[in-house]
């Protein structure tokens, strides 16, 4: 078992995916909130959330390092794609 990090300000993270290169996804409380976060060689990544939303999580992570998702505002949520070429 591995204590995965949380990103700066957070307290809990959960794992949503997992890769066959062991990059993992899901959440982490920030200061500003919950934030998807990709686990890969050791570091924690905020993934962020779409402009003016507060929330977001990442579902799920393919071999070629794309994530999906979710980012929220107050009313509703977006389904989000993100590439290797958005990190």
């Amino acid at each position: 078992m591995t204590d995965l990090q949380t990103l700066p300000g957070g307290t809990n993270s959960f794992t949503a995916g997992i890769n066959e290169r062991g990059n993992i996804v899901g959440g982490s409380e920030t200061v500003d909130g919950q934030r998807a976060a990709l686990w890969r060689n050791g570091r924690v990544i905020n993934l962020g959330t779409l402009e003016g939303d507060v929330f977001s999580e990442a579902t799920a992570i393919n071999n070629r390092g794309d994530i999906v998702g979710e980012s929220c505002g107050e009313a509703v949520c977006h389904a989000v794609l993100w590439t290797r070429r958005d990190r």
